[in-house]
């Protein structure tokens, strides 16, 4: 028998759940929803239990679009076995009633399914999801790709030990001093100048640092002779270890500072016992540097997210979303 629970004030088993579960990702945990809840999103969090035993789990991110309209996004969601067919019916349905109660045009989705996986991709297509095309990132609220790296991969492991980066007396470092944010934004900016890009306020940053247990954040910096060359915002999500910034100073002595640094990373997280690290935001690094993006991860390939995918409840309300949302998207670049 399925029942279903709204998860209305923190409740560590939520996240205890979508620590343990392999499909688990930092983007559904608690925390996550609740620092979106200070930009403007609501969150909706619900899990599914069959006889007791908890075997789903999504949070709903809901954003007023237009009018008493809205939409559900579930970023890296939702938190199940994607074979069982049962748990995903029930789910869904479940999705279904909230979205009426909410007025919600559709239900967006980009879950922790990977892309060769063209099983489920027909499983989605059945489920009657519609796949945002890979080729237009003017539609996608995340980016589909990411590295991925399992530390207990030993081919993939001793391949990257033994390439040889020349530190030139880099030193590197790890805080979790409320300060340290804002060395990093420094840096942020600087980084943004040169690629000419625009990158949140402030104010995100220092929410995000302070919504997450102190004991899953760190800031890794990277130092040369007194400056500050590069750095990681990095957060410890289950036994993975996530970094969702990463950002360093034009590199003109060939200083290999943020691919140094990504390395003093991969040291920590294997020494601390970590499954997995994986590097969220690396499209401008590896726009910047793809040679030497694709030498540091010797035998790591990208990994490739299934994608997004829309669930649509209002057809006349997502025909809307999809001619007006590549132009907001346009507007924040």
């Amino acid at each position: 028998m399925f029942t279903s629970m709204l998860i209305e004030a923190y409740d560590p088993f939520y996240d205890s759940f979508v620590k343990s579960h392999p499909n688990g990702h930092l983007l559904q945990s608690y925390h996550w929803g609740s620092l979106k809840e200070s930009f403007g999103w609501k969150p909706i969090r619900l899990m599914i239990f069959k006889d007791n035993i908890a075997v789903g789990a999504i949070t709903l991110l809901k954003r007023r679009w237009f009018n008493e309209n809205c939409l559900f996004y579930a970023p890296r969601g939702p938190v199940l076995d994607f074979h069982d067919d049962s748990v995903w019916n029930f789910l869904l349905e479940k999705v279904r009633q909230l979205a009426f109660q909410e007025n919600a045009g559709f239900l967006k989705i980009d879950p922790v399914i990977n892309s060769t996986n063209k099983t489920l991709l027909t499983k989605l297509n059945k489920y009657g999801f519609i796949a945002i095309n890979p080729k237009s990132p003017e539609q996608w609220i995340q980016h589909s790709m990411s590295f991925r790296i399992d530390l207990h991969t030993k081919k993939n492991l001793k391949n990257f030990w033994n390439h040889r980066l020349i530190t030139f007396g880099l030193d590197f470092s790890s805080a979790v001093s409320d300060e340290f944010p804002k060395t990093f934004y420094s840096l942020m900016l600087e980084h943004a100048k040169t690629l000419k890009m625009r990158i949140r306020a402030y104010e995100y940053f220092n929410q995000l640092w302070k919504e997450f247990p102190k004991s899953d954040r760190q800031v890794f910096l990277v130092t040369r002779q007194g400056q500050l060359l590069a750095g990681a915002l990095v957060f410890a999500y289950g036994k993975t270890l996530y970094c969702l910034y990463a950002c360093s100073l034009q590199d003109e002595q060939r200083l290999n500072a943020e691919m140094s640094l990504h390395k003093f990373i991969l040291d920590w997280a294997t020494q601390n016992q970590f499954d997995y690290y994986e590097l969220v935001d690396t499209l401008h690094s590896m726009k910047k540097k793809p040679d030497e993006f694709a030498w540091l991860f010797s035998n790591n390939e990208p990994f490739f997210y299934l994608g997004e995918f829309d669930l649509v409840f209002n057809q006349k309300m997502y025909r809307l979303f999809r001619i007006l949302f590549p132009i907001y998207r346009w507007s924040q670049n």
